[in-house]
């Protein structure tokens, strides 16, 4: 438990000024216990109180949502493979590529709607250096995953990827991402200039396909090598894939 319960009278009134937060008394045994993030009293007494009554539960939903605020991230990724070899894949990659053989441009739209239900992408934001000074940890793990709200498929190519069942590919793609409370994008846009951190180190494209094999019935296969690739933060949602 990371709490701050002995602190003194004039750090506790930081309370009223958006500092410190107290636990309520019905939460023993924090009561009166002084916490500096919203997410630590969340996750403190959820591990103390599994089950919950529902005060505590209702508690612990505030405090979470006081915790963060959510940002949303575009990126792309231009003619991306995957070296790994893949294992039994849906006929829809034996089909796609046998239409863009015998006409890419004109099959083109045909491959790509195909293809599109396996397009998935993720954004992880401890690649980057420092992530926890703006990005939220929900679950407490150190490596939070986001997958996309949506991603697009935008094109693919048969023959650059030579014998693999996967094609090259560029992809778009949307991402949903909780950040801390004190979240600001001015201030969020000086960090990420003064300490030389790339956005696009933390968004990964990928097929995603099912696989009975798998643990949880889906296999990834990750880009490897690409021709470029982007990230940014946006203001506005973009329109969805579907």
């Amino acid at each position: 438990m990371s709490s701050s319960a002995s602190v003194t009278a004039s750090e506790s009134k930081r309370d009223a000024a958006g500092g410190f937060l107290r636990v309520p008394g019905f939460a023993a045994p924090f009561a009166g216990c002084f916490f500096e993030e919203p997410l630590e009293v969340s996750r403190a007494i959820g591990e103390c109180y599994p089950c919950g009554d529902w005060k505590i539960t209702r508690y612990i939903e505030r405090m979470a949502k006081r915790s963060t605020t959510t940002a949303v991230f575009y990126g792309n990724m231009d003619w991306f493979d995957v070296e790994d070899e893949p294992g039994t894949l849906p006929p829809a990659f034996a089909q796609a590529k046998k239409l863009w053989k015998a006409d890419p441009k004109r099959n083109g739209n045909a491959v790509i709607k195909l293809l599109q239900p396996y397009a998935a992408a993720a954004f992880l934001p401890s690649t980057l250096l420092d992530w926890e000074e703006w990005f939220a940890d929900p679950n407490g793990d150190g490596m939070p995953e986001i997958k996309a709200a949506w991603v697009r498929l935008l094109g693919v190519d048969f023959k650059k990827s030579g014998r693999s069942p996967l094609p090259v590919a560029k992809m778009e793609a949307e991402f949903e991402v909780s950040m801390k409370a004190s979240f600001k994008p001015a201030d969020f846009h000086s960090w990420l200039d003064d300490n030389g951190v790339s956005l696009y180190d933390a968004v990964s494209f990928m097929w995603s396909v099912p696989d009975a094999d798998a643990s949880d019935g889906v296999a990834l296969y990750t880009w490897t090598n690409n021709e470029g690739q982007e990230c940014v933060l946006t203001k506005k949602k973009r329109a969805s894939a579907e």
